[in-house]
């Protein structure tokens, strides 16, 4: 029987739960197997070790141990919250697939949406139950090989639709790219061994001047300012990351800028602004973003700076230098906490999602709109105090004042965009610091048709229905 790792950081009483929920799934599954042959037990043991390894808490843990036994056993939703708590249960309940559906002979497909929209409902409630959803399709498309073709391409695609988007959006990008990666694998081999090949071939290309550049970065750090504690990793983008550069985006391998790039880690955030000015004395800079300072939506933190240095033959090439800490490392890795979670909001990630619900007679209908609200191109903009925002491209200014907050937008009467008054229409673009101007009285109808987020049309929409009824 596999053992899980890494128990040590969790206390007496969180061990306790853990080895409870293990020796249950134990129990539960035995005598059940995978495709593989393998006992089923390893399944949920290995969704729990890969959130052991990704610092989450004991009740994620408990949930990855347990989540698929309300799915594939007798054990009830009461019973799991009778002995773990409500939160362990409904995380269980969470990733458990729909069987009861009206349609008696609901198709496969079917049933696919229906869960994958139950799923999408507990986005904004728990980043716990992203967490082990995550967790179980990481471990799942480790074994692929095991699925028929056909079972293979319909997991690939909802990766695509689903799982993939919400691994970005909490900003769990080992996860993203490995479920890009083993589903573009699925669905275009032919081109994937071709791009593959081809990264292969840039990774043997540029790999020792990478290397050059972090010992340099390295060494100067540590004879300059003393800094020992320095990680450097040469990092290259995915395969299916190329072929969304080069096939959707029209671009040349050589035009991208993140094709190549540098992690250094380091001990303190401090010591990730030494390491910039180290870098950029050594090397000819072309552009910093402080994420840092100004963290994303979804926690991710690191400095960006794209510099250029001379290759083998003589030509000058950017790379890009991600400098960040171990924890703000961990995060990029395996996503935001649940601490990041709650602190910035999971319905400032996934906001509108339960309106999109409310407002969809069906299951394909839901799922589009998500994936043009929620999962669409983004644009990104600041307050006035810094913080940085994601908001649908497209979005225009009353749209941003429903984001930052409801009443904002139900009172707002203007707004300036980078320190002068625009109208009211105006699209949302690129590195835009937006002010709202707030009235005394509801938003006009003017104002309010300018909004184009289904979010924000909504919210008016309910405060139109409430004020007739208050009359």
């Amino acid at each position: 029987m596999l053992e899980l790792h890494g128990l040590e950081r969790f206390s007496e009483s969180e061990r306790k739960k853990i080895k409870k929920a293990y020796d249950l799934a134990n129990s539960l599954h035995a005598g059940t197997y995978r495709k593989s042959g393998e006992p089923y037990v390893t399944h949920p043991i290995a969704v729990a070790q890969f959130l052991i390894d990704a610092q989450k808490d004991y009740k994620t843990v408990c949930m990855g141990l347990l989540h698929d036994t309300i799915e594939d056993t007798d054990i009830t939703y009461n019973e799991l919250a009778k002995e773990f708590g409500r939160t362990i249960a409904r995380g269980v309940d969470g990733v458990t697939k729909v069987k009861d559906m009206s349609n008696a002979t609901a198709t496969k497909d079917q049933i696919v949406l229906a869960t994958d929209r139950k799923f999408m409902n507990y986005l904004a409630k728990d980043i716990r139950i992203i967490d082990v959803k995550l967790a179980d399709r990481f471990h799942n498309m480790q074994t692929k090989e095991y699925w028929s073709s056909e079972t293979q391409k319909r997991k690939a695609q909802e990766n695509f639709s689903v799982y993939a988007p919400v691994a970005k959006s909490i900003g769990a990008w080992r996860i993203k790219n490995f479920l890009e990666d083993t589903s573009f694998e699925s669905l275009e081999p032919d081109i994937y061994r071709l791009l593959q090949k081809e990264r292969q071939n840039l990774i043997a290309q540029h790999l020792e001047e990478l290397r050059k550049i972090g010992e340099n970065i390295s060494d100067t750090l540590q004879s300059r300012c003393g800094i020992t504690s320095c990680e450097i990793k040469p990092q290259f983008k995915n395969v299916y990351g190329l072929y969304e550069a080069i096939q959707i985006r029209n671009q040349k391998i050589f035009q991208l800028n993140d094709l190549l790039s540098l992690k250094v880690v380091l001990e303190k955030p401090v010591d990730c602004y030494t390491a910039l000015g180290i870098t950029n004395d050594l090397y000819a800079n072309k552009q910093v973003v402080d994420y840092i300072g100004s963290p994303k939506p979804n926690s991710y933190q690191s400095i960006h700076d794209i510099i250029t240095y001379q290759d083998k033959q003589k030509q000058s090439q950017d790379i890009l230098v991600k400098f960040r800490t171990k924890l703000m490392d961990l995060k990029a890795t395996y996503g935001m906490s649940v601490e990041d979670y709650r602190k910035k909001g999971g319905q400032k990630l996934f906001q509108g999602i339960s309106l999109i619900d409310q407002t969809s007679s069906n299951d394909e209908t839901f799922m589009e709109r998500v994936q043009k609200e929620i999962f669409g191109d983004k644009v990104t903009v600041f307050t006035p105090s810094g913080e940085r925002c994601e908001l649908a491209k497209g979005a225009t200014v009353v749209d941003f004042a429903f984001y930052i907050h409801t009443k904002l937008g139900l009172y707002m009467r203007g707004a300036s965009v980078n320190g002068m008054l625009v109208p009211n229409n105006y699209e949302l673009q690129n590195n835009d610091t937006i002010h709202i101007i707030r009235g005394e009285e509801l938003i006009s109808k003017e104002v309010a048709h300018c909004a184009q987020t289904f979010y924000a049309r909504q919210m008016i929409e309910n405060e139109i229905v409430r004020s007739r009824k208050l009359k």
